[in-house]
């Protein structure tokens, strides 16, 4: 009886603390790091999902979806300004014209993007030396916050919520 008692306190803490580091090490808990676009095929997806990324020459958000849906959102600056702003895939006719539109201060971009088969987004830059980028993203036509969904960084990292920050810079 003795054995196992000693057994259980030597065993137990050692299995807890290598749970508590897996679960340190999960994307959802991990620090976001925007860098490098995902290391994954942007087009052929199984389900809805965005992806948010930083390179050199600005910041890119997409869209992806296997089948036709709407992807509804913001993206806000604290500190910061949008300089230059570029649509990417976005349809400006039909019954399902993508909508989107800058504030006039320049610090809020809200969009409507119906995406299916390909991808959609922008690519934008940011004015602003210590400038952070608030994402509110939503899916569906209920605009669901469905954060294992949004894809950021090369690392494919999750945010904790549907609506996070970054620092506009490194």
């Amino acid at each position: 009886m003795r054995r196992y008692a000693i057994v259980l306190l030597v065993v137990v803490p050692v299995t807890v603390l290598s749970f508590v580091a897996r679960a340190d090490d999960s994307p959802a808990t991990a620090m976001l790091d925007p860098d490098g676009r995902p290391d994954q095929d942007l087009v052929k997806v199984d389900n809805a999902r965005y992806y948010v990324w930083r390179e050199a020459n600005g910041w890119h958000i997409r869209t992806a979806a296997k089948g036709f849906l709407k992807f509804k959102g913001a993206i806000k600056l604290h500190r910061g300004t949008f300089g230059k702003v570029r649509q990417i895939g976005l349809e400006t006719r039909g019954k399902y014209a993508d909508r989107w539109a800058i504030n006039a201060s320049r610090n809020e971009l809200r969009f409507e993007i119906y995406t299916g088969g390909s991808f959609d987004g922008f690519d934008f830059d940011v004015r602003g030396k210590d400038a952070e980028i608030e994402y509110d993203l939503r899916i569906g036509e209920a605009g669901r916050r469905m954060q294992r969904r949004i894809f950021v960084g090369r690392n494919s990292a999750h945010p904790e919520k549907s609506t996070f920050t970054l620092p506009a810079a490194d």
